[in-house]
C-alpha cells in the first residue's frame, strides 16, 4: 500500500561493518525503514525512526506494538549496544518545555515512562549523562515554538552501560537547519 508519509533512516560510516540489518522482521515498519543495524567489531549500532502514535489510539497501538518488537531485536545484542534515533517519546518532564501539556499523550505515556524506566537501568541516556539542565530539545513543532524554544527531546542516544567508559561528549545541534528536528552527536573514543 501506498503512503503519503516519509520514513527512512540512514547510516554513514567510514568504517566498514562486520554486518549490516534492515528492519526488524515485521513487514509493515520494515517497508517504512524505521530501522537499521550495523555491527562494528567492539558494538551494535542502531538507528531507529519510531511511529509517532499522536493520531489516535490505533496508531499508539502501532507504536506500542513496534516498540515490543524493536526492544526485544536490540536486547538480545551480544555486544555493546547504541541505539539513536527519533524515539517518538520523551524520558522525563525536564524533556519538554511544558510537560503538564504532554501528560497522558503519545509521548508522555505512563507506559512510554516504564519503558524508559526499564530501559535505563541497562542504558545510559548519553546526552543527559553530560546535560542534566532543561531547555535542551531537539524538535519543534513549528518556526515560532522554535524560535521560543518550546520544543521536547524525542531524539536520542542510549547506549550499554559497559560503553560508558568510552563516552566523550553528547549534544544537540541546536542552530541545525533543515527539518523540524535537529541532530544529536555521540562522541566516542575507542583505541
Amino acid at each position: 500500500s501506498k503512503s503519503s508519509h516519509l520514513y527512512g533512516t540512514a547510516i554513514y560510516t567510514k568504517v566498514e561493518p562486520v554486518f549490516v540489518n534492515k528492519g526488524i522482521g515485521d513487514e509493515e515498519f520494515d517497508l517504512e525503514g524505521r530501522v537499521i543495524n550495523m555491527e562494528f567489531d567492539s558494538f551494535n549500532l542502531f538507528n531507529v525512526y519510531a511511529p509517532s502514535g499522536a493520531k489516535d489510539k490505533k496508531h499508539l497501538n502501532r507504536k506500542y506494538n513496534f516498540y515490543d518488537k524493536f526492544t526485544k531485536l536490540f536486547m538480545q545484542s551480544k555486544k555493546p549496544v547504541i541505539v539513536c534515533g527519533d524515539f517518538n517519546r520523551m524520558s522525563s518532564e525536564i524533556d519538554a518545555k511544558r510537560p503538564e501539556l504532554m501528560k497522558n499523550k503519545s509521548g508522555f505515556m505512563p507506559e512510554e515512562q516504564e519503558w524508559f524506566s526499564e530501559i535505563l537501568n541497562d542504558y545510559v541516556d548519553a546526552f543527559r549523562y553530560f546535560h542534566d539542565g532543561g531547555d535542551n530539545y531537539s524538535w519543534w513543532a513549528n518556526k515560532k515554538l522554535r524560535e521560543e524554544n518550546k520544543g521536547l527531546r524525542l531524539d536520542y542516544f542510549l547506549v550499554s552501560k559497559e560503553i560508558g567508559k568510552n563516552l566523550n561528549d553528547s549534544y544537540i545541534l541546536k542552530n541545525q537547519l533543515g527539518s523540524d528536528h535537529v541532530p544529536i552527536v555521540l562522541d566516542l573514543n575507542y583505541d
